[in-house]
């Protein structure tokens, strides 16, 4: 299966070089730290609380931007 992720800028342009210098790709640094957290829970368990973080915080940022856009096509 194919599937395309976006990634913040920082995040992306710090795993390339990382990806590059261990001669690995992305996805397989990905299947490799999912399979790290699968086989310790405790980690997989702080990780998914980062993730409903950054969730949250994307989520936010997206419904200001949705308010700015509806105010200024209220306005104009």
């Amino acid at each position: 299966m194919c599937t395309t992720t976006r990634l913040e800028a920082d995040i992306n342009e710090a795993l390339l070089p990382l990806c590059m210098d261990e001669k690995i790709t992305k996805e397989v640094w990905f299947e490799a730290a999912y399979q790290y957290l699968v086989e310790h829970p405790k980690a997989m368990k702080v990780v998914n609380g980062m993730a409903k973080d950054r969730y949250q915080r994307r989520k936010r940022a997206a419904d200001l931007r949705k308010l700015e856009t509806m105010q200024k096509r209220l306005k104009g």
